[in-house]
């Protein structure tokens, strides 16, 4: 199926100095494919699954998003996949919970990084499964709207961009506008 969010989203959202590191941000669906197959070979980490939680390991650490799509990440990226075990969603709130953990597990002398070989270790409890199944139920249905708005808000951005500037210019007139949008909505 279509995944829902333009890569214009996530950049935005992954790399701004003023997003909260602990809201929920999803990994865009449709980027160009930057990753030849051949270097997708080279990548220790392969291809990881949709739901695969990202935590931005490195200058800042601490970014969090869920991928739409399938994705492969290199430096500066830490991918928590989906197992039985975890879901993403459980992920991204255990990390959210224990950042304090994560960041008093980093080092570096130019810039604090957490190496996967330091990640890896860290404890977290694990919940009942019907607890789990009742929380991923809950957050995921939760999620899946915050996902369905991203997608909605970039396309109303989309939308701004294209007409208002014919509509200043003069080159569109408001009815014209609105049959436009009425035929991409």
């Amino acid at each position: 199926g279509q995944c829902a969010l333009e890569r214009a989203c996530y950049m935005r959202a992954a790399r701004s100095k003023a997003l909260a590191p602990n809201w929920p941000t999803f990994a865009p669906p449709q980027w160009p494919n930057f990753t030849p197959p051949l270097t997708l070979a080279t990548i220790s980490s392969g291809l990881s699954p949709a739901g695969t939680l990202l935590l931005s390991s490195r200058a800042p650490i601490g970014y969090l998003a869920i991928a739409k799509c399938p994705v492969a990440v290199n430096q500066g990226f830490i991918a928590i996949r989906e197992t039985e075990k975890i879901s993403g969603v459980e992920a991204y709130f255990w990390c959210v919970e224990n950042m304090d953990l994560i960041h008093a597990n980093a080092n570096g002398s130019t810039f604090q990084e957490i190496s996967k070989k330091n990640f890896r270790p860290l404890q977290y409890v694990l919940a009942t499964q019907g607890v789990r199944d009742a929380f991923n139920h809950q957050a995921g249905t939760l999620f899946d709207r915050i996902s369905t708005a991203c997608s909605e808000n970039q396309t109303l951005a989309t939308l701004r961009d294209t007409l208002l500037p014919r509509l200043m210019s003069g080159e569109l007139r408001v009815g014209e506008a609105k049959e436009r949008v009425e035929e991409l909505v």
